[in-house]
């Protein structure tokens, strides 16, 4: 199986790049490094891209976004209050404007009916006395309307009397009609000599009224009087645009004084939520922040309540913290996912362990005293569970010097072994490091010994119910232990079946093998000591054990 695999340092952090072929069944991964017994892997064959550094294996980050929202909340507040006094001034204008016209229309019309009245009271008498000469008389007598634009008299058949202005054809009109629109295409100028006062510019339409002239229940003939209706209108249009710019200034201001309103109503509210979403970051959960804000009302009661939520979110963080120090996080969230069904019996894993522990470290601690110890097994411990995250692996337990290991028990990766065999090299390179800087600085210099092992194993919470903890037991675990025993300083032991396990994918380096005899072992086991990884780069190991120090020398 092979694969296109990339390794680049940048910026002192390690960037393991997998290839296009994806290892079908989560098989092992391997990764080009440049160190003769390092080689990096992948766990999982779908993850493009691992960026890990010692802050990420240490502590890693958790980005938290805060989504801004699209609508502030002041500005739907205000448009609660505006859409509806949009609605309503829309609704009250338009009834505004319509009742106006209709009433401007009824007093044209009645206007009309009372001057065409008025104009046929006065021909009856010239009418039925056939004075011709009175008639026209009297439409040029007739008193000058600003929007009349024509005056006539018609005889019982609507045979016209005397005329004067524009007036519709005589074909056009109805006189059974009390009043008639005509379109200006049906106006006809009229002249009856001399000054006309009738006269009119440009008319779009007519309003013409009607009005019978009788004497003594006989109808001599009719009374015709015509308007120019535009004036209304006109009338109307400015009416309306006077109504509409008050209303559009009208609801700006109120509109303004609603925003404003509600800016202040709101105010509190999106300091509220800005405080929250900074109390629920987890770079901030543990300042226990409260808001300042003093207030006697439902808000103040919520704002009390949040920052009790501050207080025990604070708490809850800081025992997260601490409980980091003691088991790992994965652990924990194991733990609290099966909360309400967490499992004591345990379960058969197939898995790996990685014992490692301080060549002479007994002596050592003679010439120490207690603060020094801890100085001493804290630094070294801290380096070695960075390299056991950095292989997927997961520290079980730290027994005095020794430190154990786990790879496989809860993520039941494939690659287990190989992840187990990195970690024990790198550990090994790690504390050639520490040794260099240490003779440097005049200290002296340790070496670690190292048994790895892998088979079935009991993996689970054992315990009592007041007191347990999450480990592995078994006959694979205790003889990776004796193994550990066994090894020399600076030497990594591992058991037969797991060296052939991982030469079916890698080739490692080992010295010949060799078979001894192991206490509680009724067989002998054949074991081998691990040099290194064979055509292996560490270009990519080295960064991160210069990460690694680096972070030591900050500390």
């Amino acid at each position: 199986m092979s694969h296109s695999l990339l390794t680049t340092v940048h910026s002192g952090r390690l960037l393991r790049q997998v290839g296009d072929e994806a290892s079908p069944g989560g098989s092992t991964v391997v990764t080009e490094n440049s160190d003769a017994d390092i080689v990096s892997t992948d766990i999982h064959d779908d993850t493009p891209l691992l960026h890990r550094s010692v802050g990420d294996i240490l502590n890693t980050p958790i980005e938290w976004r805060v989504n801004k929202p699209k609508i502030p909340l002041s500005i739907k507040v205000a448009l609660y209050f505006i859409l509806p006094l949009f609605a309503g001034m829309s609704i009250l204008a338009y009834v505004i404007l319509n009742n106006q016209r209709e009433f401007q229309q009824n007093q044209a019309d009645t206007f009309g009916e009372v001057i065409a009245e008025q104009l046929a009271a006065s021909a009856v008498e010239p009418l039925f006395a056939d004075a011709s000469m009175e008639l026209r008389l009297l439409i040029s007598n007739l008193p000058q309307s600003g929007n009349m634009i024509g005056v006539g008299l018609y005889d019982h058949k609507g045979e016209p009397l005397a005329r004067s202005g524009k007036l519709p054809l005589t074909s056009y009109i109805d006189m059974a009609q009390r009043s008639i629109s005509v379109p200006a295409s049906l106006l006809t100028h009229i002249s009856t000599g001399g000054d006309n006062k009738h006269t009119a510019g440009y008319v779009a339409s007519a309003k013409v009224f009607i009005s019978p002239i009788r004497f003594r229940e006989v109808t001599g003939g009719y009374a015709i009087v015509a308007f120019d209706e535009s004036e209304v209108v006109k009338n109307f249009d400015d009416l309306a645009k006077i109504l509409l710019v008050s209303s559009l200034i009208l609801f700006g201001s109120l509109s303004l004084i609603v925003f404003v309103i509600s800016k202040s109503m709101t105010q509190p509210i999106v300091r509220l939520a800005d405080a929250v979403s900074y109390m629920a970051q987890p770079d901030h959960q543990s300042e226990g922040s409260h808001l300042p804000e003093r207030r006697d009302d439902e808000l103040g009661q919520l704002i009390k309540a949040i920052n009790g939520m501050s207080d025990g979110l604070a708490r809850k963080s800081q025992i997260e913290q601490v409980l980091d120090r003691f088991i790992s996080r994965d652990l924990a969230n194991k733990v609290i996912d099966e909360l309400d069904d967490v499992r004591f019996a345990g379960e058969h894993v197939d898995a790996t362990v990685l014992f490692a522990d301080i060549v002479g470290f007994t002596q050592i601690s003679e010439t120490l005293s207690p603060s020094e110890v801890s100085a001493f097994l804290n630094e070294y411990f801290e380096h070695f569970t960075a390299c056991a995250k950095y292989y997927f692996g997961t520290v079980d337990k730290f027994i005095g010097d020794c430190v154990m290991v786990v790879f496989g028990a809860r993520d039941k990766a494939s690659n287990h072994e190989l992840n187990a065999v990195q970690c024990a090299l790198l550990m090994q390179k790690v504390t050639q490091r520490l040794n260099e800087e240490r003779a440097r600085q005049g200290k002296f210099t340790v070496q670690i010994r190292i048994g790895i092992n892998s088979g079935p194993m009991l993996a689970g919470l054992l315990g009592a119910r007041e007191r347990f903890e999450y480990t592995v037991v078994g006959d694979s675990v205790n003889l990776a232990s004796r193994l550990c025993n066994e090894a020399n300083g600076g030497e990594t032991i591992i058991q037969d079946a797991l060296y052939q396990n991982v030469s079916e994918n890698i080739e490692l380096l080992v010295d010949s093998a060799r078979t001894i005899k192991i206490r509680g072992k009724s067989k002998p086991v054949t074991i081998h000591n691990l040099r290194g990884i064979a055509d292996s780069k560490s270009s990519g190991i080295n960064a991160f054990i210069n990460d690694l120090m680096q972070g030591r020398h900050a500390s």
